[in-house]
């Protein structure tokens, strides 16, 4: 049986762009990778008029500096990896632009305004100074001769309106200016926090907003129960392995997708945390309402079959239809582990400081590693199960 090829970008017929997509195209990055986003996002930055001169040139750079780095392109997964650490960095210097723009354009709004305050208190003034007639006398004179200029009663009053309509229009698009830049400045940030595969939060989302209900669990002294999620495919890698990284990524967003429909619009959280890993938040749920979710979340993934079509090596399509099933791990965020001693309560962290003593830090840090022990847990007892963290520093599996 013939090889199957790689489909690289180099192959790509849509991309033709500058010096940064050429390096990434002989590259012989995977076409179906993150790179091809950043392949689109990169194509024009040259003559992009929304960058300065040095931000361009510092885009240009990094992605040299990370084609330069990648080295085995056997490894998909760190290729992936290191294309989101690229678009991170490339999301935060556009974002820096859009926020110099929004500095400038409400500095100048600021001045506008404060010129024309400035203005009409000293008109004010003038009108109510019982010693101003000399200056009221010129600003007289100075508008009759305006007026005399004109021909007709429109021309004149289109002189009086005139300034006013100046600074109208000036402060409407100074305006309008500011919103786009609000705009593009969220629609930037949207994107930064949503994972492109399957349109649901990324990972910067996680470590994000993780801290932030941490934050609202501690004031409110533990009353509104939080619980995480944590969940991944099982032998993933033999998908891929398998059908290819395109079926692969198919596997990925359906996963996605059946994750959201069990989630509650508004309040639960769907994560992506990168490869075949997910998350989600259950804000106001403890851990029996949470345990339930994710057997609903398993059995509904274990019970679907996954079809897809592709072609084989000799061009002709054909099913493929394989079974999924993940693991999951539930833990429930705990008020009194805000008074365990940190290098008890994590004791066995690879990221977490022992030494910091801070509620905040600390629970952040448990909720999430006592989760993923929990997954692990479902890992270890045979996949295709639920394990729920007890607070006793226990995991028990549940089929």
């Amino acid at each position: 049986m013939a090889k199957r090829k790689e489909t690289t970008l180099i192959e790509g017929s849509n991309i033709a762009c500058n010096k940064i997509c050429q390096a990434i195209k002989n590259k012989g990055l995977p076409h179906n990778s993150i790179w091809i986003y950043i392949n689109h996002l990169v194509h024009n930055v040259d003559s992009d008029p929304n960058l300065n001169k040095d931000q361009r040139h510092t885009i240009i750079t990094l992605c040299n500096e990370y084609l330069g780095i990648i080295k085995d392109l056997s490894n998909p997964e760190l290729i992936h990896k290191q294309g989101l650490h690229l678009l991170a960095e490339i999301s935060e210097i556009q974002q820096q632009k859009i926020r110099d723009l929004l500095k400038e354009e409400q500095h100048f709004s600021g001045g506008l305004l404060s010129a024309i305050s400035k203005n009409l208190e000293k008109f004010y003034a003038t009108m109510h100074d019982q010693d101003a007639s000399e200056a009221i006398i010129r600003f007289k004179n100075v508008t009759l001769k305006a007026l005399q200029t004109a021909r007709d009663k429109s021309t004149m009053l289109a002189l009086v309106e005139d300034g006013f309509d100046k600074v109208g229009e000036a402060v409407s698009r100074n305006m309008a200016t500011i919103k786009n830049s609000l705009d593009s400045m969220l629609d930037l940030e949207s994107k930064a926090i949503i994972d492109p595969l399957t349109g649901i939060f990324n990972r910067r989302f996680f470590d994000q907003e993780l801290p932030k209900i941490v934050k609202t669990f501690l004031d409110m002294e533990g009353h509104k129960p939080f619980s995480l999620l944590v969940l991944d495919i099982d032998n993933f890698k033999e998908v891929n392995d398998q059908h290819g990284h395109f079926v692969g990524d198919f596997a990925i967003q359906r996963v996605a997708e059946i994750l959201q429909k069990n989630c509650r619009a508004g309040i639960d959280a769907p994560i992506r945390l990168g490869g075949d890993e997910f998350a989600l938040f259950l804000i106001g749920a403890g851990k029996n309402v949470a345990t339930h979710k994710a057997q609903s979340i398993r059995e509904h993934i274990a019970a679907e079959t996954f079809n897809f079509t592709k072609q084989d090596d000799s061009g002709q399509a054909r099913k493929v239809s394989f079974p999924i099933t993940v693991s999951i791990g539930v833990s429930e965020l705990n008020y009194s582990w805000k008074d365990i001693d940190a290098q008890k309560l994590n004791d066995s962290s690879l990221v977490c400081n022992p030494n910091n003593m801070e509620p905040h830090h600390k629970l952040t840090c448990k909720i999430a590693e006592s989760a993923d022990k929990a997954l692990y847990e479902a890992k270890n007892q045979g996949k295709n199960k639920v394990s729920v963290y007890e607070n006793e520093y226990s995991s028990t599996p549940i089929d």
